[in-house]
């Protein structure tokens, strides 16, 4: 069960958060991600993108000192009543859902983590990273591809190190770019 505060300043956090969390969830659904870039167009695959996202999000959080890690946390949490809410709709029993959530909650934290610490390396290191938690361990369609994966990711990563506690406060998290593929992979119709 996530608690969230009823005090003045963690009903705006609580605010902030949602809307944080649904520009992440906006982006993550773009349908380049699916069409061009080859990420799996199933649930697994558009958790990963959300994953990716939240995750570079609540890490720069973190880096905001405590205000930013109770902003973190709460974006977190918002999260994660969303994600039980979608299990129960689509029809997960609610005696199964605490698991389902563990486990997501587990794979949220792992593949933060890894992207956090790939940014810190290499492109080589990058590449494993997304090939191991956006590709589920499969071959990209290109590595072509794979690079300009890592180019968005890190775009992003730079994008989101320059803003401040009191920008993302505001709940007004954009993505001033759009991730761009080069379209050497089959395409699949996304709706």
């Amino acid at each position: 069960m996530f608690f969230f505060p009823l005090t003045r300043s963690g009903r705006a956090r609580l605010k902030a958060a949602q809307l944080i969390y649904k520009a992440c969830v906006d982006q993550a659904r773009r349908v380049e991600f699916y069409r061009d870039a080859g990420v799996p167009d199933t649930l697994t695959g558009r958790f990963d993108m959300i994953a990716l996202h939240v995750g570079l999000v609540v890490t720069q959080c973190q880096n905001q000192g405590i205000l930013g890690e109770k902003l973190s946390q709460t974006i977190f949490d918002a999260m994660f009543v969303n994600l039980d809410q979608t299990c129960r709709e689509i029809g997960i029993g609610d005696l199964s859902v605490p698991r389902h959530i563990k486990r997501m909650m587990n794979a949220f934290k792992g593949r933060a983590l890894a992207f956090d610490e790939a940014l810190k390396r290499t492109d080589d290191v990058l590449k494993e990273t997304i090939i191991r938690n956006i590709y589920a361990g499969n071959p990209p369609p290109s590595e072509k591809i794979l690079s300009e994966f890592c180019v968005y990711i890190r775009t992003l990563h730079t994008y989101l190190s320059h803003q401040t506690y009191e920008e993302l406060m505001t709940g007004h998290l954009s993505f001033p770019f759009e991730p761009e593929f080069s379209h050497e992979s089959t395409h699949r119709d996304v709706a």
